[in-house]
């Protein structure tokens, strides 16, 4: 039979990490994107031609797959910063609501 208590155990004397002060690489940059637009850009001549077009049409592809990466990147920032805004509120709220029935 499994015992529940022995994983309570694992996590109760694990040291507890703070990476509050990390700061992850992001997932694309904008030279990554200037290099992907680039490339397509440098292979647009081979779109009339059979044997590159599939070629250029991924390096197109991909230039705008990353571009969506990176604005997805952005897109979770925002959410993250608008997400903390609206808790600030709401606690702003909270005490103003809670002083103002004191009085």
């Amino acid at each position: 039979m499994l015992d529940i208590n022995a994983y309570a155990d694992v996590y109760e004397t694990e040291d507890i990490y703070d990476f509050s002060g990390y700061e992850s690489e992001p997932l694309v940059t904008m030279d990554d994107i200037l290099a992907e637009e680039k490339r397509a850009k440098d292979m647009e001549v081979g779109l009339d031609n059979p044997m590159t077009r599939r070629s250029a049409l991924e390096a197109q592809l991909s230039a705008v797959l990353t571009r969506d990466r990176y604005d997805e990147t952005k897109v979770h920032e925002l959410g993250y910063q608008l997400n903390e805004a609206r808790i600030q509120r709401r606690v702003h709220d909270y005490i103003k609501d809670i002083t103002h029935k004191e009085d």
